[in-house]
Formats: structure tokens, C-alpha cells, sequence
């Protein structure tokens, strides 16, 4: 799957430190890969958005869903260290759809 047309909703609360770390590295390695302009990455305060947390069953922080052309592919629970958004990038990048 190439990343033009991907969609990430990263769910995350500015108290939790986890999700605020994880949220910081997803735009560094999408940065550092030039990724920025073929994904649309979206931060979802869980208290300033209840209403989307419920309609995607959001239960824990933080929480990554990727979308490909609207439809759901993968849903991530717990944080994310930069190695593995690296080789999620890179998943992401070389598996069809």
C-alpha cells in the first residue's frame, strides 16, 4: 500500500505522557521521511472529542487508527517508540491493499 491516501487518527491526552511522546514521534519519523504530504495525521484530544472517541471505540490512550481511502486497516493500542513507527511506516508503505 503506498502512503498517499493514508489517514492516521492518533487518540491521546495532554495529560497522559505516553500518548504526548508518541505524538511527538509520529510527526518526527513522518517528517524525517517526508512522509508529511502523503499522510494526513489527525491528534484527537479524547476529552475535547468524546463524541469521535465513542463513534471509533476508543477505550485507552494513546490509540493510532490508520485509514486507507476512508475504510479502516489497522488500530494500534499502547505507544509506539520511534523504531516501531519506523517499521510501521515501512509496513505501511510496501503492503497492498
Amino acid at each position: 500500500m503506498s502512503l498517499k491516501g493514508l489517514e492516521i487518527l492518533f487518540f491521546y491526552n495532554k495529560y497522559n505522557p505516553e500518548s504526548l511522546k508518541t505524538r511527538s514521534d509520529f510527526f518526527e519519523v513522518f517528517a524525517q521521511n517526508n512522509c508529511i504530504s502523503n499522510i494526513k495525521i489527525n491528534s484527537i484530544d479524547i476529552d475535547k472529542y468524546p463524541l469521535i472517541c465513542k463513534k471509533y471505540n476508543i477505550n485507552g490512550i494513546p490509540t493510532t487508527l490508520i485509514f486507507k481511502n476512508d475504510v479502516p486497516v489497522l488500530k494500534v493500542l499502547g505507544q509506539l517508540f520511534k523504531k516501531d513507527l519506523k517499521l510501521l511506516m515501512k509496513e505501511l508503505n510496501n503492503k497492498p491493499i
